[in-house]
């Protein structure tokens, strides 16, 4: 017969089985193909079961020393020794009552709390008891207690299983978004500029810039807190006063994936949609702001800002007054003023820098902000600052970019390789396929394929140039492959580089039939009129790039080692296949240049390309200078369904009265300085809306201002929209004529623009520089 085991005997045998049990599991869990593994039933739960206090002193034991035992213990193996010994009930009690007040652990041994049904280290159980309850071993009973954790919060925040998803996204997938996530740090054109020239030169020169410009205004910012709170735009001084008004009756919230489902097949799983929405008396702002647009009236837009500081349609169209004018600081301040409207209403969950948050171009709502960053890129080019404008570019493209409404792209094929930004290219060009096959969009609309835009292989030619000269190559094998690839998929876009940047073709080169510049529309073939457009409009803007002699040098090396048959010398017409890319180029513009390019033409100011747009298009396109070009189908307007009838009707009573006591004043300084109405006016219907659009006209041309704004203009080949007046007309005047109007022109944008800010107008005597 076995000698008796004292009781710490006993448990240190049991905490020795309990480790030979778990080394026995885990070994059945690495190696499940194990014969150990087929003896244990996962399901079964026959694990050894164990005591409390076998698993507390299992764990106390390794910070206890062996020369120290418990107190407790020798006492107890005293008891199993002399088991006729009895001891007092008073000893009891003190021992009971001592154990229960002593400290679970010391410190450095502290146990896990009580709730995970963990006992305490360190306390003995009852003499001579029966052992407690078997408890599941500690790794499982936490591992059910995390999912059950997991459980109740995804079915209480249903977000977090999108967020969760997310992390389970493909290799190319997570590559994508981290390109389309945009780097705050550089956002600011201004930081941009001291980077360059220092702080010093740049802070000069905005001191000696003339009083109330750009330069005065950035004097100084409006507040630690509101630097560090906005990204887009850090607000000056001069904007403190604004910035305590309240937020504009502009707001944010996401778009129901029900509606997006149903309407779009571009989107990804992974994107999180929203919208912008209106208060009530944004609305009744944006009604005043559209009835100023219908008369013309450029002083009602001052008006709309000193009740409704933060109305973006009006600080857009304001922009546009003021860049007609070319006061490119004032239009440059009230685009930012206009962004900064937007980003005061963003949501806490909306992340620019996350590359998944996209916003709606459907929306009415949404669309000024679309307009205001593709304006704020054009400035920072106009300005040279390179990596800013990527940046904005990069955020515009990243709000749509399965559609890419505003043309961002055709930003970025020529800021990429500008501003330094050769690797992001070309990660760009290796994985947008990737991430656009895992994705179908079924029968729906394709995405836009960078790929397919003639600027896109020669930027990636000039990135991977760009990257060879930093690394000391001076050999350029692989860039002088992919611009060779390059010209042979779009060759349309050589002779046009060529013509602008001075590059000397060959004569055999000039006359092969795809180096044929078109001038414009295509009837018979669409598909062409896009891709010559599209040449066009990289050739435009990255003539400085290939301007430069080594580059001028490199394009002309590169052309005469391509031979003439691949080009398409001696081919019939229709004998040359195209290669895959132009091919799917052509697929994709197969009706022709989109309305989406249409916009980025209007936008961007490049007349002289409107004549590669079908007439159709041209003619019939509705033309607003606050939304150029919108989509062919909208899913809210500013029609009755965003008024509603009864704010319209009282804001019409109301106006019709303003429109009547405007027109009545109007008419007395006419006579009274002896003008002259136009023949008929002197006895109309002041009322008439007719009549006073043509006083109105009447008054701005006779003040310089143009010829006012159109509500709905017919979209001319040289004209902008919004009825800003047209450059040829402008230059067939007098010389003479045209300075005092122009001088008029500038005392009445003046007086506007003092009128926004608080400043009493300018007298008309008084000097230029007061």
């Amino acid at each position: 017969m076995a000698p008796r085991q004292s009781k710490r005997q006993q448990r240190e045998q049991e905490e020795l089985e309990a480790l030979a049990a778990l080394e026995k599991t885990q070994k059945a869990v690495v190696e499940p193909g194990s014969d150990s593994a087929d003896q244990i039933d996962p399901t079964a739960g026959e694990l050894p079961k164990l005591s409390k206090t076998s698993l507390a002193t299992g764990f106390a034991a390794l910070t206890v020393n062996e020369d120290e035992e418990p107190v407790e213990e020798s006492e107890e193996e005293e008891e199993v020794e002399q088991p006729q010994q009895k001891k007092s009930q008073a000893k009891k009690a003190r021992s009971i009552s001592q154990r229960r007040k002593k400290p679970a652990s010391t410190p450095a041994t502290a146990a896990p709390s009580e709730s995970t049904g963990t006992p305490k280290a360190g306390h003995s159980k009852g003499k001579g008891k029966g052992k407690g309850p078997a408890t599941p071993s500690e790794p499982s009973k936490a591992s059910d207690d995390f999912d059950a954790i997991l459980q109740q919060m995804s079915s209480k925040y249903p977000e977090l299983k999108q967020a969760a998803a997310v992390t389970l996204q493909s290799a190319a997938k997570r590559e994508f978004w981290k390109l389309l996530s945009v780097e705050a740090t550089y956002l600011d054109g201004d930081e941009e500029m001291r980077r360059f020239f220092g702080s010093k030169v740049v802070d000069s020169a905005e001191a000696g810039s003339k009083k109330g410009g750009r330069g005065s205004r950035r004097t100084g910012h409006a507040s630690s807190s509101a630097m560090s709170r906005y990204h887009l735009v850090k607000p000056p001084d001069t904007w403190a006063h604004i910035l305590r008004s309240n937020q504009g009756g502009v707001a944010m919230e996401p778009v129901p994936e029900e509606e997006l489902l149903r309407r779009k097949s571009t989107t990804f799983r992974e994107e999180k949609w929203w919208t912008f929405t209106h208060s009530q008396s944004y609305k009744k702002a944006e009604l005043r702001f559209l009835s100023a647009v219908a008369i013309g009236d450029p002083n009602a837009f001052a008006e709309i800002l000193r009740e409704s500081p933060w109305h973006i349609d009006t600080l857009l169209q304001l922009s546009e007054v003021f860049r007609q004018q070319e006061d490119y600081s004032h239009a440059t301040e009230l685009v930012e003023r206009g962004i900064l409207a937007f980003e005061r209403a963003f949501a806490p969950s909306f992340n620019i820098t996350s590359g998944l948050h996209r916003l709606d171009f459907e929306r009415i709502e949404n669309r000024p902000f679309f307009l205001a960053l593709h304006r704020q890129v054009l400035q920072l080019e106009r300005r040279g600052c390179m990596r800013a404008a990527f940046e904005h570019a990069r955020l515009l493209y990243s709000l749509n970019p399965s559609e890419d409404p505003h043309g961002a792209l055709l930003h970025l094929d020529y800021l990429a390789p500008r501003s330094g930004m050769n690797d992001w290219l070309l990660k760009l060009w290796d994985t947008w396929e990737t991430v656009d096959s895992e994705e179908s969009t079924g029968q729906g609309a394709p995405r836009l394929n960078p790929k397919f835009l003639p600027g896109m292989p020669y930027a990636k030619a000039l990135a991977m140039w760009n990257l060879e000269n930093q690394a000391g190559d001076k050999v350029h094998e692989k860039s002088t492959e992919a611009l060779i690839e390059a010209i042979l998929t779009f060759p349309s876009v050589v002779p046009v580089v060529a013509d602008k940047a001075g590059i000397n073709l060959s004569g055999e080169v000039r006359g092969l039939p795809s180096m044929r510049i078109e001038p414009g529309w295509i009837p018979s073939d669409p598909a062409e009129s896009a891709i010559h457009l599209l040449s066009h409009l990289y050739a435009h803007r990255s003539v400085s790039i290939w301007k430069q002699p080594t580059h001028v040098e490199w394009m002309q090396k590169t052309i005469s080692k391509i031979p003439l048959s691949q080009l398409g010398g001696g081919a019939k017409p229709g004998e040359m296949k195209p290669r895959p890319l132009l091919s799917g180029s052509l697929a994709f513009f197969a009706q022709g240049p989109t309305l989406d390019l249409f916009r980025h033409v209007i936008i961007t100011e490049n007349r002289s390309l409107i004549g590669f747009f079908s007439p159709s298009m041209v003619n019939h396109t509705t033309m607003h200078a606050y939304d150029p070009v919108p989509p062919a189908s909208s899913v809210t307007n500013y029609d009755d369904a965003y008024f509603g009838q009864e704010m319209k009707r009282a804001f019409q009573r109301e106006q019709q009265a303003r429109a009547r006591q405007m027109m009545q004043r109007f008419v007395q300084q006419q006579r009274a300085q002896g003008g002259m109405l136009p023949a008929g006016m002197a006895d109309a219907d002041l009322a008439d809306p007719e009549v006073q659009r043509m006083l109105l006209q009447q008054l701005a041309a006779a003040q310089g201002g143009g010829a006012g704004l159109e509500l709905n203009p017919p979209m001319q080949a040289g004209g902008m929209p919004g009825g800003f007046g047209d450059d040829d007309e402008l230059e067939d005047e007098d010389e003479e004529d045209g300075a005092e109007a122009e001088g008029q022109g500038r005392g009445i944008l003046q007086n506007l623009w003092d009128g926004l800010w608080g400043r009493p107008p300018i007298a008309d005597d008084q000097d230029e520089e007061d």
